[in-house]
């Protein structure tokens, strides 16, 4: 049995190395590109982020899209890395804005010699969302319009995790429908196209929906995506949520008191 000194590092003296190396890294791809080159590169980086946010509000950007763009003109391996965190960087000290990785999982199904394997496939993508705290974003920032669709996106997120973080899509339905939302709405008053703005939630990555084949026959179901399952978002939720809680509790108190007078 081999002794203690002879295992092979893990835990933090692993992670510790990890670092020095994609810092070496760095380091090398510095010497390759001049400062010049760099700040270019992550200038375009920051360009494009802003610029797909603008277009597509909240909807996040594939790292392959961005390491395209970065090897455009050079090929070295570690570059994107390094661009894509000064970009990072740059965005949040300029522009108060955090350029946050989410990690996408795909499901990949193939099919062998009579045989179908299913396979998990991660990918990143980022997506842009400010660094201002919410009490000053509310008051100076946000607008009628996005202060409702925040909401909007709350309660169907709240409805999808009282569900258990997944919901078939005719129970969501029937939660919005007692709010007054219906599915087949083209006109609300607030949201437009009712349908359309659910479908925002999915691309903007808050909610996903999958195929389910039952007993039954097929039908949907909404589960929670990456954006949702963020201990920020997670948190956020939790305060609205108890906050609809108390309000409920605080009415149904006024009006049992109302009825013994």
């Amino acid at each position: 049995m081999p002794r203690a000194s002879q295992m092979p590092s893990t835990g933090r003296s692993g992670r510790q190395s990890q670092t020095q190396n994609e810092e070496e890294n760095f380091t090398q791809t510095q010497a390759i590109l001049s400062d010049e080159e760099t700040k270019k590169l992550v200038a375009e980086v920051m360009r494009y982020m802003l610029f797909k946010n603008y277009q597509q509000p909240g909807v996040p950007v594939s790292r392959v899209d961005l390491v395209s763009l970065i090897t455009k003109n050079y090929k070295q391996r570690y570059l994107p890395s390094h661009v894509i965190v000064m970009a990072q960087k740059k965005l949040a000290d300029v522009f108060g804005l955090e350029m946050k990785e989410l990690c996408r999982i795909r499901s990949q199904t193939k099919t062998g010699r009579g045989s179908l394997i299913d396979r998990q496939a991660e990918t990143k993508e980022y997506v842009l969302r400010s660094k201002v705290p919410a009490d000053l974003r509310k008051e100076y920032i946000d607008t009628p319009e996005s202060a409702a669709l925040n909401s909007f996106a709350a309660t169907v997120i709240g409805i999808i995790k009282c569900a258990g973080e997944k919901c078939p899509e005719e129970v969501l339905w029937q939660n919005l429908k007692r709010l007054n939302i219906r599915e087949d709405d083209t006109n609300h008053p607030t949201f437009g196209n009712v349908k359309n703005t659910v479908e925002t939630l999915t691309k903007q990555r808050y909610i996903q929906k999958e195929k389910l084949t039952t007993a039954e026959g097929d039908g949907f179901v909404y589960e929670l995506a990456e954006r949702a399952l963020d201990e920020q978002c997670l948190n956020g939720l939790n305060s609205f949520m108890t906050s609809i809680m108390s309000s409920n509790l605080d009415a149904s108190s006024q009006m049992e008191y109302s009825q013994l007078g």
